[in-house]
């Protein structure tokens, strides 16, 4: 049995990437899985028609800043005979005693430059950002094996966090079947059929 955990997603892209595997587990029947998930990824669900059985717990106050959800995280972890945890998008706030893969995709914990971060935030917010930054990093060293989206985060994770390399895995992202439709629509618009349409991160770092 493997715990997914997603129970600090509530944002972004993190939201939905874990709601459509979850998605793909529940419509190909895959018993071997139970979920942490948060009120977003659960409304979402709901969305799909997804019936959360007793597979799923919810997650009101995020581990992120609730002590009381990272006892009841760790408590769910050892049960149902669960070997491993996955978590999606870390860190997770939570030193597992499972074998505990963790996805990392936040730029400031993996290969940010401090001068990029001081160009794209006012100063004054400056203390603040960084100690939400730090208080990340701390926590993000919680797992056994980690994976990245690109083999800039990934080296660059491993160098300044003293992870091996060995420890780190890099599985590109994907596209939907929104993006898709959305680039045949930008085609027409423009009449660029023929054309190369290149995607731009919406981020400064390196991709």
């Amino acid at each position: 049995m493997i715990l997914f955990n997603c129970s600090t997603n509530n944002i972004g892209g993190g939201v939905k990437n874990s709601a459509l595997f979850i998605k793909h587990i529940m419509e190909t029947n895959d018993e071997n899985w139970i979920f942490a998930i948060s009120p977003e990824i659960s409304n979402l669900l709901q969305g799909f028609r997804i019936n959360l059985d007793e597979r799923f717990q919810v997650y009101d106050a995020s581990p992120a800043t609730s002590l009381s959800s990272r006892k009841k995280l760790l408590r769910q972890s050892t049960l149902n005979r669960v070997k491993g945890v996955y978590t999606m998008a870390g860190p997770a706030y939570c030193n597992f005693s499972n074998y505990h893969i963790m996805g990392i995709s936040n730029p400031y914990i993996s290969h940010f430059k401090h001068l990029d971060l001081l160009r794209t935030i006012k100063w004054v917010n400056a203390p603040k950002f960084y100690a939400k930054m730090l208080y990340q990093i701390r926590h993000s060293k919680k797992a056994n094996h980690f994976i990245f989206q690109t083999e800039t985060s990934a080296r660059s994770f491993s160098m300044r966090r003293g992870i091996s390399f060995e420890n780190c895995s890099v599985v590109p992202n994907a596209i939907d079947q929104d993006m898709i439709e959305a680039k045949v629509n930008v085609s027409r618009k423009y009449d660029a059929q023929d054309s190369f349409l290149i995607a731009v991160p919406g981020s400064p770092y390196p991709h």
